[in-house]
């Protein structure tokens, strides 16, 4: 927990600090992923390290760590795929993906990374979809089915992990045949240096 908050605010720092790498496009999801294990590090790992330890979960806090958990888990995937598909669009055409992605457009997009998976926990935080309390048989906190069995688990589940996980495989199949495939010399284009693909 120590060892990650220092790592990742050691990061985030010298993301914010040197203005040549601020600006660039790809920044705004490595803090955005970096702020995520920041919050895991130094909030939910010691919780979840005394739910192991002992076996128990305060009910009160039921409310509250499975929103932390999700929207982390949820905002850290997809801001990871935003930041393999910016790399595959910069690859395959440079100019347009220039112009397309840019720091606004970066920053508008992490936004809907942490915006969607908190409107999803928003119906089991009420208890209007799903509810929030503690599983007995692990005694963790977590989403669980309401009094009709209803739960966004699968949802999330395929949304912010299975989807995003299937365009990150994709998009890196075509990065390696990309790079596989064409020499060297043709992957930069003149006047440009090999930091602007990546």
């Amino acid at each position: 927990s120590i060892l990650g908050f220092a790592l990742n605010l050691i990061t985030i720092t010298s993301l914010l600090f040197y203005r040549s790498v601020r600006l660039q496009v790809t920044t705004p999801f490595i803090l955005s992923v970096s702020f995520a294990d920041l919050i895991y590090s130094t909030i939910l790992l010691p919780l979840l390290t005394k739910r192991f330890y002992t076996r128990q979960s305060e009910s009160s806090l039921c409310k509250v760590f499975p929103v932390l958990f999700y929207l982390v888990l949820g905002a850290s995937i997809l801001s990871l795929m935003n930041v393999t598909i910016n790399r595959t669009c910069v690859l395959l055409f440079q100019e347009k993906a220039q112009k397309i992605f840019t720091v606004k457009f970066s920053n508008l997009v992490i936004f809907l990374c942490w915006l969607l998976p908190l409107a999803i926990l928003i119906s089991p935080m009420f208890g209007l979809y799903g509810k929030m309390d503690v599983k007995d048989y692990t005694k963790s906190c977590t989403i669980l089915p309401d009094e009709y069995g209803r739960t966004p688990k699968k949802i999330m589940y395929n949304f912010f992990i299975f989807l995003p996980c299937s365009v990150m495989v994709i998009c890196n199949i075509i990065m390696f045949a990309k790079l596989k495939l064409t020499p060297y010399s043709g992957i930069l284009s003149e006047g440009r240096k090999a930091e602007n693909i990546f």
